[in-house]
C-alpha cells in the first residue's frame, strides 16, 4: 500500500480526535463558575500503542474527558512499569513490534493483573474478535469513535453507558 494511502486515514482520525477534544474542552470549561475543590477520583487509564500520534491523541482526548492517563510505547514498557503501578483500565493495541498486545495481556494475566482491558486494532479479523472474546476483553477497531471509546471505558469500569462526566 502506498504511503499516502496509509497516512491519509491516520490524518483524518487525528483531525476527528482534535475536533472532539476541542469540543469536549469547550463544553467542560467552567471559567465563569466558582470552583469547588473535590477529591481526586479520576480513573487511571493506561494507553499502550507503538504509534506516538495515536498515544498522544488518546491522551489528549481522555484527559479532556477527565481521566488520568499514562502511556506506554510497547508491551515491554508496560510490563516494566506495571508491577509498581496499577490502572483502572488498559487500552492496549494489538499490533506492536516485538511483543503484541495479546502477548502482553497474557503475561499480565499470568502475573495476576486483573484490571479491565480494551484491545485496539486497525486490522481486525474474525479470529482476532474470537481471541479477544476468549480472553474476556473487548476489541475496538480503529479509528475509534470518541463516544464508543468513552462508553467502552465506562462499561469496563462498571459505571454504565458512559457519557459526559463532571
Amino acid at each position: 500500500m502506498p504511503v499516502g494511502q496509509r497516512i491519509r486515514p491516520r490524518l483524518i482520525w487525528i483531525k476527528e480526535w482534535t475536533e472532539v477534544t476541542a469540543l469536549s474542552c469547550a463544553m467542560t470549561s467552567r471559567a465563569n463558575q466558582p470552583h469547588k475543590a473535590q477529591p481526586h477520583t479520576a480513573p487511571t487509564i493506561f494507553v499502550i500503542d507503538d504509534d506516538e500520534v495515536v498515544r498522544e491523541s488518546l491522551r489528549v482526548f481522555l484527559e479532556a474527558s477527565h481521566y488520568d492517563v499514562e502511556d506506554f510505547c510497547s508491551g515491554e514498557a508496560l510490563l516494566a512499569r506495571v508491577d509498581g503501578r496499577s490502572a483502572d483500565c488498559l487500552l492496549l493495541d494489538i499490533c506492536m513490534p516485538r511483543m503484541s498486545g495479546i502477548e502482553a495481556l497474557q503475561v499480565l494475566r499470568r502475573k495476576g493483573y486483573s484490571a479491565p482491558v480494551i484491545l485496539m486494532t486497525g486490522a481486525a479479523s474474525r479470529s482476532t474478535h474470537a481471541q479477544a472474546r476468549g480472553m474476556g476483553v473487548r476489541l475496538l477497531e480503529k479509528p475509534i469513535q470518541p463516544a464508543v471509546l468513552v462508553t467502552a471505558i465506562e462499561q469496563a469500569l462498571g459505571r454504565g453507558e458512559g457519557g459526559p462526566r463532571p
